[in-house]
C-alpha cells in the first residue's frame, strides 16, 4: 500500500512537472510575439557521422597548388598578355542553363602566358591578308554587318586555321598549322572547304611560336578572367515568369557586355562598343561564336587535374565554338558554355592568340 502512495506522488509530480513546462513554453512563445525578433543566428552546418555535408550546389574546391594570378589588364596594340595560372574550367552542378553533361569542372593549370587578340578578327584584318572575304560572300542564314571594323563571322574551322597560317606569315613567324589536301573556297553556301589532314607542326600547340587558335581551356581562362559565375559580370538568372534555358530572357548583365539575341536586332555589331572583361578583351560574350582548337565530342572533362589540354589536335568531326553570337540565346555567352559544330559547317568566327616567350 505504501509503494502505491510513492507511486501515486511521482506520477502527481510528472505531471504537475510537464503542466509547468507547457506554461512556460507557451509565457515564451507570447514574450517572443510581443518583442522584435533578433537576426537568427546562422544555423550550423549539416553533419553526418562521416563529417560535415556537401552543399550539392558547391562548385569543385581549387587545391592549394591551384593559384590563379591577380587580374589587371595589360594590352597593347590591339593584344592582351594573359599570364599563365591555375583556374577551375566548367561549370559549378547548380548554374542556370548549364550543360548537366558537357561542363564537368575540371582544376586546369597553364603553364604558359599567351598574347591574346583584345577584339574579335574584323572583316579589315582578314582582307589584309589576301584571303577571300567569306563574311561578305557567304549566306550561312545570319545577318552580318559588313563595315571593316565588323568581326569575320560564317567561316569555318579549317579556314580559321588557315587564316591563322596565313597571318602568321605576314608576321615572319612559323606557321602552327599542317594543313594537306585542303578543298579550295566552297563558295557562298552554309558549308565552308575541308582539307584531310589538319596537324600541329609542333609536338605542343603551346610550342608554335606563331598566331593560332586557342584551346578550349586558353579561352575560358581568358574569358573567366579569375571569375566563378555564369559570365565574368555576374551570373544569369531566368526571366518571370521563369524562362528555360532555350528562351532569349532578358538579361541586365549580358546587354552591358555583348550582344545576343535580346539587344542585337538579330545581327552583328562593330567590335569592341561593349565593356571589356577584366583582361581588358571585348566581346567575349556575344557577337560572333569563336573557333576553337580542340575536338568536341559532347562530354566534360575529366575530373582529374589537368595541365596543358589541347595540345595537339585529335581526330574528330565536330568544334567547339565558344561566347555565344549575335542571336544566341543567353546560356550559350557563358564562360563555360560550348557548342559543337561540324569543322565544315561556316558557323563561326575567331581571336587569334600566340604563347609568349
Amino acid at each position: 500500500m505504501r509503494s502505491l502512495r510513492k507511486a501515486a506522488l511521482i506520477a502527481s509530480a510528472l505531471a504537475s512537472c510537464s503542466r509547468g513546462e507547457q506554461a512556460t513554453s507557451t509565457q515564451a512563445l507570447a514574450d517572443a510575439s510581443a518583442s522584435p525578433r533578433l537576426p537568427d543566428a546562422e544555423p550550423a552546418p549539416a553533419t553526418t557521422e562521416a563529417g560535415p555535408v556537401r552543399d550539392p550546389c558547391a562548385g569543385l574546391e581549387p587545391s592549394p597548388t591551384c593559384i590563379h594570378p591577380a587580374v589587371t589588364p595589360s594590352c597593347k596594340d590591339g593584344w592582351c598578355l594573359i599570364p599563365a595560372g591555375c583556374f577551375i574550367m566548367g561549370s559549378p552542378p547548380c548554374e542556370w542553363a548549364r550543360g548537366r553533361n558537357s561542363e564537368t569542372e575540371s582544376e586546369t593549370t597553364l603553364t604558359h602566358a599567351f598574347y591574346m587578340q583584345q577584339k574579335e578578327l574584323t572583316i579589315g584584318e582578314w582582307a589584309a591578308t589576301g584571303e577571300p572575304n567569306v563574311t561578305l560572300l557567304r549566306d550561312a542564314g545570319i545577318v552580318q554587318c559588313t563595315d571593316p571594323a565588323c568581326p569575320v563571322a560564317q567561316i569555318n574551322w579549317y579556314e580559321a586555321l588557315r587564316f591563322a597560317n596565313a597571318f602568321s606569315k605576314t608576321r615572319g613567324v612559323p606557321e602552327c598549322y599542317r594543313l594537306e589536301g585542303c578543298e579550295q573556297d566552297a563558295g557562298t553556301g552554309p558549308v565552308g572547304p575541308s582539307c584531310t589532314t589538319a596537324a600541329t607542326m609542333n609536338a605542343s600547340l603551346y610550342e608554335c611560336e606563331g598566331y593560332r587558335l586557342p584551346t578550349e581551356a586558353e579561352w575560358e581562362y581568358a574569358a573567366r578572367a579569375g571569375t566563378r559565375t555564369a559570365t565574368f559580370a555576374g551570373p544569369l538568372t531566368p526571366s518571370e515568369p521563369a524562362a528555360g534555358p532555350a528562351d532569349c530572357s532578358a538579361q541586365p548583365v549580358l546587354d552591358a557586355i555583348g550582344w545576343y539575341c535580346g539587344n542585337s536586332t538579330g545581327t552583328t555589331h562593330p567590335v569592341g562598343e561593349k565593356a571589356p572583361n577584366p583582361w581588358g578583351l571585348f566581346d567575349i560574350a556575344g557577337n560572333v561564336p569563336e573557333h576553337n582548337t580542340d575536338v568536341y565530342v559532347g562530354i566534360g572533362y575529366s575530373p582529374a587535374v589537368r595541365v596543358d589540354p589541347g595540345a595537339a589536335i585529335l581526330p574528330g568531326t565536330d568544334t567547339p565554338l565558344r561566347g555565344g553570337g549575335a542571336i544566341s540565346v543567353p546560356r550559350s555567352l557563358r564562360s563555360a558554355g560550348h557548342l559543337g559544330f561540324p569543322r565544315f559547317s561556316s558557323q563561326g568566327g575567331l581571336r587569334l592568340v600566340r604563347t609568349a616567350k
